[in-house]
């Protein structure tokens, strides 16, 4: 089974180039010291003795390079025994017998523990730059992906991808549940810890203190805890311990992580809140609005209702036909109106509670010559026309909702345009979209006020008729609710008034 570490981390192996060499960095320098023998012996002929040791110090300087600062030792002590015993008379023992070649020998064993430990000291700069770049370029990453986070889990997610990344390939987040710490993110997935790593994790999150794993060879856990928050829980890590010390860049970038997905814990907390807060102002809104709509949109009818039915019980026949008459419209007149106004209500209830209905295959101007008869019905004096350029519209809908909502449309263009102007409906299908528009020419709606049309209770500043302010709210919520929007022109064509657009897919997900 592959190693988590090389399937989730990217950082490179944490070395240290001075550390003691292992069995194939010695079976190595063997072999480099053995072929620079070779090449001497078979270059003696052509070469000044002068020049062996500069390629004996060609091979230290390459095991220095590839395999660190002791096995560049140890091939500088090898090629000063190769160099004694093959190429310095007498030759093939190590005996010297001129004071020159000992200084030869000793130049050649300074020269090559001084390269191999410079290039040793190079190596170790190298990877510690590069490990440092890679942790940035994980930092901006995961600076990026927290920011788009919504939700904590997906917080979560972020922050264990990219602290394995600097990690031994290893890292998870416990939270708080039922009284113990338990999973929710980790990676690999299925991560199981041990009794003491699960230990060390509960007394981080009870005292809210740092737990780091044992050293290498001791008892103890192997993962690093920190916390993520009070209530929030703790994030743990298998830091890098290869080389007996941790890398303290790769370091730097887990805490600068786990900060940021504190931040952007707080941030989630802080957008729940105000989104809470919104709705809650939003209810006292709407509730202060329906006080005062009810106290004075229910007061009008009933007073007329009320003394329409005294007078006809106080006077009764002593009335005249035409007054009895009157009286009687006027009763029937404001029952109807009570009656859309607890209608409309009974809507805006169920839009607020969340509609529920069973969407199914309709003829969109079926729907249409309803809402169209109940207007003519409803305003028997004027005009109402409806166009369409097909015989029969289909798309998959609620009948019932989508004629109340365009009944509503012509219900307020009636209402806010003059008695001798028509009100235009018009039904067209354009590739996989249905449009319904309602046309009229009255005064128009101020560009100002355009935006909050669809809010509930809103009537505008200039409005002369009387009405809930509620129509066109339950419009708006019903085509939202059907997957569709509604739109608004005001003025249209450069002829004054307002056209209401409803846009509908053919087929409700």
């Amino acid at each position: 089974m592959m190693n988590p570490r090389a399937e989730n981390s990217i950082l490179p192996p944490a070395a240290n180039w001075r550390s003691l060499p292992q069995s194939r960095a010695l079976y190595a320098a063997v072999i480099m010291v053995g072929l620079t023998v070779a090449v001497g012996a078979a270059l003696r002929d052509h070469l000044p003795a002068s020049s062996m040791p500069l390629l004996f110090l060609l091979a230290v300087l390459i095991a220095s390079v590839r395999f660190g600062f002791w096995t560049g030792i140890i091939a500088s002590i090898l090629a000063f025994l190769a160099e004694n015993f093959f190429f310095i008379e007498p030759h093939f023992t190590f005996h010297v017998s001129h004071v020159g070649d000992w200084l030869t020998l000793v130049v050649l064993l300074a020269a090559g523990a001084t390269t191999g430990f410079l290039v040793g000291r190079l190596r170790e700069e190298a990877d510690a730059a590069q490990t440092r770049a890679v942790a940035l370029e994980v930092m901006g990453q995961c600076a990026a992906s927290l920011a788009t986070c919504e939700t904590p889990a997906a917080v979560f997610a972020a922050l264990t991808q990219n602290l394995a990344r600097v990690s031994d390939g290893q890292a998870l987040v416990l939270v708080p549940e039922a009284g113990r710490l338990v999973i929710r993110s980790s990676l690999p997935e299925g991560l199981v810890l041990e009794p003491q790593d699960s230990d060390a994790a509960e007394r981080a999150f009870r005292r809210g203190s740092a737990e780091d794993p044992a050293a290498p060879g001791w008892a103890g856990g192997r993962f690093a805890f920190r916390l993520l928050g009070e209530t929030d829980g703790v994030v743990g890590y298998r830091p890098l311990m290869a080389s007996g010390r941790r890398d303290e860049q790769a370091q730097h970038a887990r805490h600068a992580m786990i900060e940021q997905a504190r931040l952007a814990l707080g941030r989630l907390t802080y957008a729940q809140d105000a989104a809470e807060a919104r709705a809650s102002a939003e209810r006292e809104a709407l509730r202060a609005a329906l006080l005062s709509s009810l106290s004075h949109d229910l007061k009008t009818p009933l007073a007329t209702i009320l003394g329409g039915v005294t007078s006809l019980r106080e006077f009764g026949d002593a009335m005249p036909a035409a007054a009895r008459g009157d009286t009687l419209l006027a009763i029937e007149q404001e029952a109807e109106r009570l009656a859309r106004y607890v209608s409309n209500l009974l809507h805006m209830t169920r839009l607020k509670a969340g509609l529920d209905f069973h969407p199914d295959w309709i003829d969109v101007l079926d729907a249409a010559r309803g809402a169209v008869a109940r207007a003519r019905r409803a305003y028997p004096q004027r005009i109402v026309t409806l166009e369409c350029l097909h015989e029969s519209v289909i798309i998959r809908s609620d009948a019932v909702l989508l004629e109340q909502a365009l009944f509503n449309l012509i219900d307020n263009a009636l209402k806010f345009s003059s008695p001798d102007q028509p009100v235009q409906v018009v039904v067209a299908r354009e590739d996989a979209l249905v449009f319904l528009r309602v046309k009229d020419r009255g005064p128009g709606i101020p560009a100002a006020e355009q935006d909050h049309v669809f809010d509930p209770f809103y009537r505008g500043s200039s409005h002369t008729q009387s009405g809930t302010g509620l129509g066109l709210a339950i419009v708006r919520g019903i085509v939202q609710a059907l997957g569709g929007k509604v739109t608004l022109e005001s003025p249209w064509a450069g002829q004054g008034g307002t056209i209401m657009e409803v846009k509908l897919p053919e087929a409700l997900n």
